[in-house]
This record gives structure tokens, sequence and C-alpha cells, in this order.
């Protein structure tokens, strides 16, 4: 069975361009851009892959919803945001991502990432 992988960012771009990157490399993929649309997508996901930085919504309060309502999704947090005194990647840790991945990350980074979430699923 192919593994799915909901990407969460609010920009298109990215999301674009995990999608290519992740298909390429056999997943199936479903997108979400903010809160909403990520819990409305998040029963068909077998990993989640969120950026804590959402236009619309806050990631780490994203991410602790979906680990509360979807338990047994694995999730990793990403972010490109460095705010000096302040780890928001360790935030994403307590809030239920199992992962990190600092922007901007290599192909095989991801890859292997996701990997490790899809066999925890």
């Amino acid at each position: 069975m192919t593994a799915t992988i909901l990407i969460i960012d609010d920009e298109p771009l990215v999301r674009d361009a995990l999608t290519h990157i992740l298909e390429a490399a056999g997943y199936a993929v479903v997108e979400a851009w903010d809160g909403e649309s990520a819990l409305a997508a998040a029963p068909r996901a077998t990993a989640a892959l969120a950026d804590l930085v959402l236009s619309a919504d806050d990631g780490l309060a994203v991410i602790e919803t979906l680990h509360n309502r979807f338990p047994g999704l694995p999730m990793a947090a990403m972010t490109g945001s460095n705010v000096p005194g302040t780890n928001p990647l360790d935030r994403a840790l307590e809030a239920g991502a199992r992962r990190t991945l600092a922007k901007p990350f290599e192909t095989e980074t991801v890859l292997a990432v996701l990997a490790e979430l899809v066999k925890a699923a």
C-alpha cells in the first residue's frame, strides 16, 4: 500500500516542491494550508509534515491538535524561522511532532525523515 503524506504549509511553492519530491519517491500526497484543511485531510494520511509558520494558524497549535485528535499520525515539523532565544522546533517536539527539519533542507533529509515516520505509523 502506498503511504500518503500530508503536507501542511501555507506557501503554495513549498507545497508544490514537496509534492513533486514525494510523488517522485513513490508517496501519495495530500495538501493543507491551514489548521482546518489539515484536520480535514488527516484521516487520509499515513504521516504529516507541518510548517510551524502558517499565515492563518499557529503551526504549533495545528501539530498539537492533530496529535490529540489523531495520536497514531506521526508528524515532522519544519520551519525556516529562527528567533533568537527560542527554538520553535523544540516546542514542536513538545506539541507532538516526532522529528523536526530546519529549512532549507536537502531532499535526502526530508525523504529519510518521512521514511522513518511511515515505518512508525
